[in-house]
């Protein structure tokens, strides 16, 4: 509750800047080792897992609980107040929380990045993928293009050299998997390296970045370009079978909390954000970037937030998906 408390009295100054955002706790901005650039959104990996049934992780300590929760408080923060008030939450104060990247598709051939429609590939058979019942459950379309669906998936990838401003920027690798539904309001995220997770697996590791890394950003710059004029509505954003390390024990602890463990086939559990465990599970790698999409693009999207988290195993089992509402 302290964290609450603290959130609603700094309501009108929560100091903060893009790579950087205060600690409701304390009141002090998270450095990147505490945030990851931002919210640790540079190591989020949700590849679709094989892993057998029965998943389970260890708890989240105490310390990375609270840390989680109070983080997604100042998310909820960001997304309810006005464009400028969010901007007051980043650290100097800026007038604006915009995002920078809003030229579609120049975005991503100056920063080196291809987008191809990759509906036709096997990993966009829904099915496989295990989220079937999810979007029946949600009343969207559980099918793709080609299936006769409203999903259409993209592939993108950090693909290309660069030199911008005489500089030189090397291919990093990162590649994104998205399902799209413009109809329905539905983004899938299937599978989301960033740049600097993959950068630093190469041989010899890429450190110097493209400005164009955060997962939020590469996924609005795909959405505007498929949805067009239906961009400004966003419904539903579901991660599948996640991975991440950083995640999966703070969903643990949320089923946990709710003594809804173990993880459970749609419609698993739901956790509303006025609750401690849904703040924990938007605070994660995982939530922020879905927090940040909304909180940085109001021009185009109008106040969004998110409003629920239904925590859930995929069909075929394996790793837990977070299914966000927004509205």
């Amino acid at each position: 509750m302290r964290c609450v408390r603290l959130c609603i009295g700094l309501a009108a100054f929560l100091p903060l800047a893009f790579s950087r955002v205060i600690d409701i706790t304390s009141g002090k901005a998270l450095g990147s080792s505490d945030l990851k650039s931002p919210f640790q959104q540079r190591e989020l990996s949700t590849e679709v897992s094989t892993a057998a049934a029965g998943w389970s992780a260890p708890r989240a300590d105490d310390t990375e609980w609270i840390k989680a929760r109070c983080k997604g408080a100042t998310l909820i923060a960001m997304m309810t107040r006005n464009d400028e008030e969010a901007g007051g939450l980043l650290e100097g104060s800026p007038d604006s929380a915009a995002s920078a990247f809003t030229d579609f598709p120049h975005e991503f051939e100056k920063w080196g990045y291809t987008h191809e429609d990759q509906t036709g590939e096997f990993e966009c058979d829904l099915d496989m993928i295990g989220v079937t019942s999810a979007l029946k459950g949600l009343g969207v379309s559980e099918k793709n293009r080609d299936e006769g669906g409203q999903v259409v998936c993209w592939g993108i990838q950090h693909a290309q050299d660069k030199i911008i401003d005489n500089k030189e920027y090397k291919a990093t690798g990162a590649n994104y998997f998205l399902g799209l539904n413009p109809v329905d309001s539905v983004i899938i995220g299937m599978s989301l390296y960033s740049p600097a997770h993959m950068g630093k697996a190469k041989i010899p590791p890429v450190t110097v970045l493209p400005d164009l890394q955060q997962t939020s950003d590469v996924i609005w710059g795909q959405w505007i370009l498929q949805a067009k004029e239906r961009a400004n509505n966003i419904r539903y954003y579901i991660v599948n079978a996640i991975t991440n390390s950083a995640t999966g024990p703070i969903i643990q602890s949320a089923l946990e909390s709710a003594d809804a463990a173990p993880l459970k086939k749609w419609p698993g559990h739901s956790f509303g954000m006025d609750t401690d465990e849904g703040k924990a599970l938007l605070g994660t790698p995982v939530g922020v970037g879905i927090a940040y999409l909304l909180a940085q693009h109001k021009a185009q999207l109008g106040i969004k937030t998110v409003s629920k988290v239904d925590v859930f195993e995929p069909d075929e089992g394996g790793n837990p998906s977070l299914a966000f509402h927004i509205g």
